[in-house]
Order: structure tokens, then C-alpha cells, then sequence
């Protein structure tokens, strides 16, 4: 909902990440924090400045393409595939080689091996992590579809 939110504001929080989401409060209420990043694309549809944590920058960043908001829903994709696996989706031994599968979409796909995770949950994580962000769901439909899992 946070980043439904902000990019109706057309605002990208670029840098979303595990350690910018906070549990606030006794009802650990979800927050999102750290907006050092973050940029207006109030001007501009597409953004071309480079900024993020490697892990979770998505293709169209590694790129060096144009880019959108759709930037924050791969990181978002990445947190959810890791929330699922406890691991990243795209590590492997060098950093050329993560660039090389994040640039494919390359990951082992979440296992329901030591856990039962809803089909629609695994479905919604694999829609975060579409190599093109023009085929990328939006912040709007993760918000509807989050819906339909509860």
C-alpha cells in the first residue's frame, strides 16, 4: 500500500531493500524508510540516474536504461522471494554473475519444500519479478491482488 501510495505522488523510493522496512509500534505496523534515494518523477516519466543497493536494483537499472517506478516492485519482488526462501533470488559467487541473472530473471523458482506457500503468493512474487517492467505488475494491482490472498 506504502508504495501505491508514493508513486501515485510520483515519487520512487528507489533503494527498497529488507533493512529500509521497519515494524513500527505494538501492532508492528509496516513502514518504509531511508528515501535518501528516493526521487520526484513528477517532471519526468523516465529516469535515468543509477542509485540503489546491487541485490535489488532491477534489470532495467543494471542496464543503464530509462527507467520507472516499476524499479521498486522488482525490490519488492526480491523481499518477497526472500521472505519465502530466506535467501536472495539472485546470488551466486561474483557479481558479474548476479548482474547476469538479474539482467535474465534467472532464480531457482520458491520451493514449497519445508513450506506451503499460497499458489497466488508465489504467482504474485514471480509478476514482482518480470524482466520487462513494461510486463511488470504495478504497485496498484499488488495492492488488489494481496487482497485475494487473505
Amino acid at each position: 500500500m506504502a508504495l501505491s501510495f508514493m508513486h501515485d505522488k510520483k515519487i520512487v523510493h528507489r533503494d527498497l531493500k529488507p533493512q529500509n522496512i521497519f515494524l513500527c509500534g505494538k501492532d508492528k505496523q509496516v513502514k518504509i524508510g531511508d528515501f535518501g534515494l528516493s526521487k520526484s518523477m513528477s517532471t519526468k516519466s523516465f529516469m535515468t540516474t543509477m542509485g540503489g543497493t546491487p541485490l535489488y536494483m532491477a534489470p532495467e537499472l543494471l542496464n543503464a536504461s530509462k527507467y520507472t517506478a516499476k524499479v521498486d516492485i522488482w525490490a519488492l519482488g526480491c523481499i518477497g522471494y526472500e521472505l519465502c526462501m530466506l535467501k536472495h533470488p539472485f546470488i551466486d559467487e561474483s557479481y558479474g554473475k548476479i548482474c547476469q541473472n538479474i539482467t535474465s530473471g534467472k532464480y531457482p523458482p520458491i520451493s514449497t519444500k519445508y513450506a506451503k506457500y499460497n499458489d497466488k503468493l508465489i504467482r504474485l512474487i514471480t509478476k514482482m519479478l518480470v524482466v520487462d517492467e513494461k510486463k511488470r505488475i504495478a504497485a496498484g494491482e499488488i495492492v488488489t491482488e494481496i487482497s485475494d490472498l487473505q
